[in-house]
C-alpha cells in the first residue's frame, strides 16, 4: 500500500473547498473521461440517464413502471454516480466525486460554484462548464426544448432562490431545508421530499438540467446528484435503512446492483468528508 487515495476510502468533499492543484486534475481527468467515445466514456454514462436509453427511474422515464421503482430513487442514483466515479478514475485513481450543496450560504450568494460557472480554466475551456453531447446521438426533435443545443448550457435563476425557500403547492405552503429531511424518520416520506428538493435546484439550473433527457449531460449534474446521495448518507447514520419490504432486493438497472448493494457507502469505497465549512453536521 502507497498510502494514495486509490488505496483507502475515497473522500468525496465539497467543490468549493477544493485547492486549485485538486481542481486542475479534476478538471484534466473529466476532461479526459469526456474524450472517450466507447462504452466507459462519458457520454456513454450520461446516456443511460435520458437520451437515448432512458433508464432513470424518475419523472418522465421511458421505461415502464415495475414494483418499488418509486423508492429506488436514492438507490438507483447512488449505483449511477458508482459507476460514473469508477470510470473516470480510469483518469486518474487519486481523485474523487465532489459535491455541491445548493443550500448552502454560499450557494445563495454565488450560484453555480465557480468551478463549473467558469467559461474558462487556465485559458483554456472548462470541461465542467459545458459538454458537447455527440453529433452521431440520435435524438429525435419530439425530445429537444426551446433553444437546443448540443453544448450543454445553463441559465440559473437568481441565488436567493435556491432553497430553501418558499415552495408552494396546491393545499400548501411551506420552506424546506436539509435539516427538516434529515428530520424524518420513514424512509418512504424522505425518498419523496429530497426527490422534491432535487427537482427544485434542476429547475433551478434551467438549460439542460431542467430536463431528464439530457440533464446528465451537463457536468454539474454530477455534483449535485452527489449531494443527494450525501444527504441520504448522512440520513442513513441517523435513521439507519428501514426500508419497504422487498426493496433491498430490488435490481438497479441497467447496473450490476440490487439496492442492497449499494446500503453501505463504506463498501462502496467511498465517505463525505464531514469537516467542511458548508456542511450541515
Amino acid at each position: 500500500m502507497n498510502g494514495t487515495q486509490s488505496d483507502i476510502v475515497r473522500r468525496r468533499i465539497n467543490i468549493n473547498n477544493y485547492s486549485g492543484p485538486q481542481l486542475r486534475a479534476f478538471r484534466a481527468a473529466i476532461k479526459k473521461f469526456m474524450g472517450v467515445t466507447d462504452s466507459r466514456g462519458y457520454a456513454h454514462v450520461a446516456g443511460y440517464h435520458g437520451v437515448p436509453d432512458w433508464w432513470c427511474w424518475h419523472g418522465m422515464s421511458r421505461r415502464p413502471p415495475l414494483p418499488g421503482r418509486t423508492h429506488a430513487f436514492l438507490p438507483w442514483h447512488r449505483a449511477y454516480l458508482k459507476v460514473f466515479e469508477d470510470y473516470l478514475l480510469d483518469h486518474d485513481a487519486n481523485i474523487s466525486l465532489p459535491w455541491w450543496d445548493a443550500t448552502s450560504k454560499r450557494s445563495h450568494r454565488e450560484g453555480i460554484p465557480k468551478a463549473y460557472a467558469d467559461k474558462t480554466a487556465d485559458a483554456k475551456p472548462n470541461p465542467l462548464h459545458s459538454f458537447h453531447i455527440p453529433d452521431t446521438l440520435d435524438i429525435p426533435e419530439i425530445e429537444k426544448f426551446p433553444g437546443f443545443s448540443l453544448d450543454t448550457f445553463r441559465v440559473p435563476d437568481r441565488p436567493s432562490r435556491l432553497p430553501p425557500n418558499l415552495i408552494k403547492e396546491e393545499t400548501a405552503e411551506w420552506e424546506i431545508s436539509i435539516e427538516d429531511l434529515w428530520a424524518i424518520s420513514d424512509y418512504g416520506e424522505f425518498n419523496i421530499a429530497v426527490q422534491q428538493y432535487h427537482d427544485r435546484v434542476h429547475g433551478w439550473c434551467r438549460g439542460h438540467m431542467a430536463t431528464q433527457g439530457f440533464s446528465a449531460y451537463d457536468p454539474i449534474f454530477w455534483a449535485h446528484h452527489c449531494n443527494v446521495d450525501r444527504v441520504w448518507a448522512i440520513w442513513q447514520t441517523i435513521h439507519g435503512n428501514n426500508l419497504p419490504q422487498g426493496l433491498p432486493e430490488l435490481p438497479l438497472e441497467p447496473f450490476r446492483y440490487r439496492v442492497k448493494d449499494v446500503l453501505k457507502i463504506y463498501d462502496l469505497g467511498y465517505e463525505y468528508a464531514a469537516g467542511a465549512s458548508e456542511a450541515k453536521f
